[in-house]
């Protein structure tokens, strides 16, 4: 019994340990960095942020933009909640927002609230965290263990390598956003080969009000809003959901500003005062997958994105 008990004063000792040694390792290191949100609170303002999926981080570029007042926040499979949470924690924190471009994710909008990048939990405080899984836990698929794994064992693997590895992965970021890149996607058989995901065709109820609060949100804090929808192959725009769940997403947004694929917008009702872009989506050397721009890719929407913005 006496060896159980400090067996388990031990554990206890060790998770605390770990818990109280990620934010030093992490955080701190990366509030100087070129990615991340720790970075961005450390600035303490940006002109124009970008937040939102692997489809921004894939599909964005700085090069073109002199300013040095623009930066992007991505994480993979970034839902509509957790835009807001952050967004709200960088207000909270301070940092002013003058202008705020958020992702237009069609498939995040109908996905029950869920984590799918545990770097969310490298450089943020315990509150945010706890907000995440909290909502997690209360309207997604989490439980307990939730917690456990997002304080605890998230990350752990590059605890080891960080001293290391941080200063290669931070290299390859510029303001938060992809380094260009001259990478061409996929042949054209084989994107045509692949199968796009199965899903629901109508809004989930609790990404439907964290759009709403994106927008409350940016009203009380005077900032100007937009949300952007990335190029995707045009094998996604024509499955029967997609333009479905597009314009259950613009309906909610009437009267915000939103930026669309042509092809996207030629399929859906959302209002002529919605900003329009060009796009070879058929052409495969811009894709890396159906869903994510290439280098060659990312370079042509980035730049004919942040003119059609007027960010220069």
């Amino acid at each position: 019994m006496k060896r159980l008990i400090i067996e388990a004063i031990i554990a206890v000792l060790l998770v605390a340990t770990v818990v109280a040694t990620k934010p030093i390792l992490f955080r701190k290191r990366m509030a100087s960095g070129n990615f991340g949100i720790e970075a961005l609170v450390n600035r303490g303002k940006v002109d124009h942020l970008f937040i939102g999926s692997s489809m921004f981080r894939s599909g964005m570029q700085a090069d073109d933009i002199k300013t040095d007042d623009l930066y992007l926040i991505a994480y993979d499979g970034n839902q509509p909640y957790l835009m807001y949470k952050v967004i709200s924690y960088l207000l909270k924190k301070g940092v002013k927002i003058n202008n705020l471009y958020c992702d237009m994710y069609a498939y995040a909008a109908v996905s029950t609230p869920s984590v799918f990048d545990e770097r969310i939990f490298l450089d943020t405080d315990l509150s945010l965290q706890m907000d995440v899984l909290d909502e997690v836990k209360s309207y997604g698929t989490g439980g307990f263990g939730t917690y456990y794994d997002a304080l605890v064992t998230s990350n752990m693997e590059m605890m080891a390598t960080w001293p290391i590895s941080y200063p290669l992965i931070n290299a390859r970021y510029d303001r938060g956003a992809s380094l260009p890149s001259n990478e061409k996607g996929q042949a054209a058989e084989d994107l045509l080969a692949s199968k796009v995901d199965a899903a629901p065709s109508v809004l989930n109820e609790r990404q439907a009000y964290y759009i709403k609060e994106i927008v409350k949100l940016s009203k009380e804090n005077g900032i100007n809003l937009y949300f952007i929808e990335t190029p995707k192959y045009r094998k996604v725009t024509e499955e029967t959901s997609y333009p479905l769940i597009m314009e259950q997403y613009a309906s909610l947004l009437k009267g915000i500003n939103m930026v669309m694929d042509e092809n996207t917008y030629g399929k859906i009702q959302a209002g002529s005062e919605v900003l329009r872009y060009p796009f070879d989506d058929d052409n495969a050397e811009n894709f890396s997958d159906l869903l994510h721009l290439s280098g060659v890719g990312r370079g042509l929407f980035s730049k004919n994105l942040h003119k059609l913005l007027g960010i220069s």
